[in-house]
């Protein structure tokens, strides 16, 4: 149980898509299938998954996003850009649970020495991830 970066090759794809269907925020962009999209057509994008697990190994919250490694310049971006992005929660979490989730992402984002982060918080919801 805890947090895990993973790159699009380490992701279990089938527990993500069991995230996906159990959570209200997810959209087609998040899909494992779009993140392959942007690392095929772009050769400095690196789509990466910040995954909290339970004590099952199941996917409980997800945050996906591009890095961008352009002109040396790391810059993140949440998948996909634009409207839609952002944390996935499961429908099983607390709020107490997604804020500390929340937390934890801003840590980890911190951590890769990043020139910029855009988060998309479409709903309003995810506190201190939208001061990116």
């Amino acid at each position: 149980m805890g947090f895990e970066l993973l790159y699009l090759a380490d992701l279990d794809e089938q527990k993500w898509e069991e995230l996906l269907f159990n959570s209200p925020l997810s959209t087609f962009y998040h899909k494992s299938a779009w993140a392959k999209l942007w690392f095929s057509s772009f050769v400095y994008f690196t789509p990466l998954f910040l995954v909290y697990s339970g004590e099952n190994g199941e996917y409980k919250a997800g945050f996906p996003f591009i890095l961008s490694d352009k002109y040396r310049l790391k810059r993140a971006y949440s998948m996909p850009f634009g409207t839609y992005g952002g944390m996935i929660l499961s429908k099983e979490l607390s709020s107490e649970e997604a804020e500390e989730l929340y937390r934890k992402i801003d840590e980890e984002l911190r951590k890769l020495k990043l020139a910029s982060v855009e988060v998309i918080d479409f709903f309003g919801q995810q506190k201190n991830l939208s001061q990116y």
